[in-house]
């Protein structure tokens, strides 16, 4: 599925729904464990799409992640 959504998110750039599948990349990357990027893209989507019907749940993600990354690391 992450090889999916990566292969749409560069080959359909211009994509109306990108929001949607940056969103599904980064819920693809936590479940791998890949905090990290999956914080990049929530950033991301934040950044690009901050009106997006998903940015609500990329903010709260990434704060859950952030703080899940504090605890990890003392």
């Amino acid at each position: 599925a992450r090889e999916l959504l990566l292969q749409l998110m560069t080959s359909f750039a211009d994509d109306p729904a990108k929001d949607e599948t940056i969103l599904l990349l980064a819920l693809a990357e936590e479940q791998l464990h890949n905090y990290q990027q999956a914080i990049q893209l929530y950033q991301q989507l934040l950044i690009s799409y901050p009106n997006s019907l998903y940015a609500q749940q990329a903010r709260e993600n990434t704060r859950r992640l952030q703080t899940q990354l504090k605890k990890d690391q003392s």
